[in-house]
């Protein structure tokens, strides 16, 4: 919550429109197209519980609807008091009269720009309120599908990543092919349907590992499917994995890889600010979708990321095993990380 939060007020450009109150929530679900897919995180959510996917806040369970409800008012009145503290406090304003929250960076007012859509109550409500992926791309045009990135931040202000990318792909196909118009549907159009048919199949045999097909389509052919088969992609909901390690698993892997860095520098910057990080390294799982342009959107940043499913061709053993030999042994003996030798963890900050 607190990380979205300045994620948001930084106006960190990969994250999707978020909000923090059902309030918020509201008036962006009506500002959107008719149909817009959002989702509903609750705060200590993990491994694909506590998801819910929604078009409004109808949809929403009406027990986890109230109990945002309540956090959100709870969270306004901590930040109401917080800011009335401030303000009584001596040390409150500069000699210009600027208050200290202005200082700090935290933010005291609503955040625009892109990535976010509304922010109140210091974005400590029940959960976050999150807009579907724009034109997310899918796998084989039918599967949604996210990235698990392995990140490091330490020691010192510096992050790393490693360049072995774990894609994740629902069980359930997001979109099905349109159906034919009527009975008297032309061969064409019936042929068309059944390349379609075939299509999804394929989609089928190759999130099980066959590399070779192409991450497209923006699921436009149809309704999305609010499943949690279709939803998901925790390996634990039902899910498969793959270790993409180049183009063989995921065509435009260099592309992809390299809007991953750049994504990753500007959500570590803003991340230094509300962790500790002197003398401490830290470790992350950063989940990304990609959209048709393969631009990633930070779905989350998990403190505590389950590995084991992950592992399964041990390439998450190997990246750990990298990281002790090439980062944090040199570290602990006072040597330079020397460029170049760090195997597959590529530095991104500074």
């Amino acid at each position: 919550m607190r990380l979205f939060s300045r994620l948001t007020a930084a106006k960190v450009d990969c994250v999707p429109p978020t909000v923090f109150t059902p309030a918020d929530a509201r008036r962006a679900m009506a500002a959107s197209p008719p149909g817009t897919v959002w989702f509903y995180k609750k705060a200590k959510a993990s491994r694909g519980q506590g998801v819910f996917p929604i078009t409004s806040l109808e949809e929403l369970p009406v027990e986890e609807l109230q109990a945002a409800e309540a956090a959100a008012v709870d969270a306004a009145a901590i930040t109401s008091k917080g800011a009335s503290d401030a303000a009584e406090s001596p040390e409150a304003t500069t000699a210009g009269g600027v208050p200290a929250a202005g200082r700090s960076g935290e933010a005291a007012s609503p955040a625009g720009g892109r990535g976010a859509v509304g922010f109140e109550g210091g974005g400590g409500g029940g959960g976050v309120f999150q807009q579907c992926v724009p034109g997310m791309a899918l796998w084989n045009g039918s599967h949604k599908y996210d990235l698990r990135v392995l990140v490091v931040m330490g020691p010192g202000r510096r992050a790393w990543l490693h360049r072995t990318l774990y894609m994740r792909i629902a069980t359930s196909p997001l979109v099905q092919p349109p159906s034919t118009a009527s009975a008297t549907a032309t061969a064409t159009a019936t042929a068309t349907a059944a390349t379609a048919g075939s299509n999804s199949s394929s989609g089928n045999s190759s999130r099980r590992g066959e590399g070779g097909s192409s991450a497209s389509g923006q699921g436009r052919a149809g309704q999305q499917d609010l499943s949690r088969a279709a939803q998901c992609t925790n390996i634990s909901q039902g899910g498969a994995v793959v270790a993409v390690h180049g183009n063989a698993e995921l065509p435009g892997y260099d592309a992809v890889l390299s809007h991953i860095c750049a994504a990753t520098h500007s959500v570590v910057s803003a991340m230094y600010d509300v962790l500790p990080y002197d003398g401490a390294i830290h470790y992350f799982g950063f989940d990304y979708m990609l959209d048709q342009h393969r631009k990633p959107w930070l779905l989350e940043v998990n403190s505590t990321p389950r590995l084991v499913n992950c592992n399964r061709t041990g390439a998450v053993h190997e990246a750990l095993v990298e990281l002790l030999c090439t980062v944090v042994e040199p570290y602990l003996a006072g040597e330079p990380v020397k460029a170049g030798s760090t195997g597959g963890w590529i530095q991104v900050v500074p």
